[in-house]
């Protein structure tokens, strides 16, 4: 009920804005939930599991660029990242082939169709 009021969204807007952790918090849970996400392998997995790595990817990337950043997660941080996404890209493509999914089209192989 308390969310029905614009003046306590915009009051969490700002506290998630000024706040590093709370942004970190809200990162993190949106990389949790799309990796779950792409897990259940539901309409759209491989989008989410690709978006997902290439968003580890370049967090790893913008962590080791600014180790010292405040609110960076360090060299270690951004190493890790960086398996990470290759982690979360080579899955995807990996089950995605499996799945038969990234074969081409098998509509031009049909052959001619007699009348």
């Amino acid at each position: 009920m308390w969310m029905q009021k614009p003046w306590s969204v915009a009051l969490l807007t700002m506290l998630w804005k000024n706040s590093p952790s709370g942004l970190t918090v809200l990162l993190a849970s949106m990389l949790i939930l799309a990796g779950a996400l792409a897990a259940t392998k539901q309409a759209g997995w491989q989008v989410l599991g690709f978006l997902t790595g290439v968003a580890f990817l370049y967090l790893g990337g913008a962590a080791l660029l600014l180790p010292d950043y405040a609110g960076s997660w360090g060299t270690m941080g951004g190493v890790l990242a960086l398996f990470a996404g290759l982690g979360y890209l080579t899955a995807t493509l990996l089950e995605a082939r499996k799945a038969g999914q990234l074969t081409g089209s098998k509509a031009a192989d049909t052959g001619s169709v007699s009348s």
